[in-house]
């Protein structure tokens, strides 16, 4: 199947528009149901056994999935967790989630490629990317791994197989 990727149109959405807040309620559902926390926690804890100090989630949104993850660990703690998001969505009360774990989150509202220019270089231990990636034509996702390539040890992504037999559960517009 070819790729094709389309913009979304809730990174158009002003963040109180109820569609949006439907929309990211949605998503929450979405990764509940397929367990994506619990897989990148499994993958975590197979290639960084020892644990990890630093942990980025580029395409963060409201920063709830981070903050899933951080429960689904199940150890890690004195982590410093950094949120990435081109809008500015993580509430306080998700950071404070955060310290409940023993994890120090902060959110920062940027384009992608704009943040990885001026992070510091080798940056976290982790980048995480859940549902991000598909954002990305094949030229932007070569040069966004590129450029994390030297930022991170341990980069996972976690997108859903866009298989044809799927595409008749989408809703087109």
């Amino acid at each position: 199947m070819r790729r094709s990727v389309e913009p979304e149109w809730l990174d158009h959405l002003a963040a109180q528009d109820p569609r949006a807040l439907r929309s990211r309620r949605d998503l929450r559902r979405l990764n509940a149901i397929m367990a994506n926390a619990r897989l990148i926690a499994r993958e975590l804890r197979r290639v960084a056994p020892a644990g990890f100090a630093s942990i980025a989630e580029i395409g963060a949104g409201d920063g709830t999935f981070l903050a899933k993850l951080a429960h689904a660990l199940h150890g890690p703690t004195q982590v410093e967790a950094t949120l990435v998001d081109c809008h500015d969505l993580v509430r306080a009360e998700t950071l404070a989630d955060f310290s409940t774990r023993g994890w120090k989150a902060s959110a920062v509202q940027a384009d992608i490629f704009e943040w990885l220019e001026r992070e510091p270089r080798p940056a976290f231990d982790v980048v995480i990317a859940n549902l991000f990636l598909h954002h990305f034509d094949s030229a932007a996702l070569v040069l966004l791994l590129e450029r994390l390539v030297d930022r991170t040890a341990i980069f996972i992504a976690c997108e859903p197989r866009r298989l044809r037999r799927h595409q008749r559960f989408s809703v087109r517009h």
